[in-house]
């Protein structure tokens, strides 16, 4: 059988403690995905994991169109989970405080 404890009042406390869990999880996410985009790291679903922006590998090279438009979905890309992040941040910080 399921214990008392874990039930609680009628499943209360195990319903709390499984919003909590949620709520600390979207927290850590969110928190990981900023820290990436702080940090500069991206991962280029060309190439097997992260990179910093500015590496010297690709300073030296010339751009061509590809290479050009290929920075340019980077960029947008980066921009867009920007947005994201600035929308959740207040329902995150909202969650987790109460």
């Amino acid at each position: 059988g399921v214990p008392v404890a874990i039930l609680g009042d009628g499943g209360h406390v195990s319903n709390d403690r499984q919003l909590q869990q949620t709520a600390v999880t979207q927290a850590a996410s969110w928190l990981d995905r900023a820290n990436a985009i702080l940090m500069g790291t991206t991962v280029d679903e060309h190439q097997p994991g992260p990179r910093r922006k500015g590496s010297p590998d690709n300073s030296r090279q010339p751009r061509d169109e590809s290479t050009q438009s290929s920075a340019d979905d980077s960029l947008e890309n980066q921009m867009k989970e920007v947005q994201r992040l600035i929308f959740e941040g207040p329902t995150i910080q909202q969650t987790t405080a109460g």
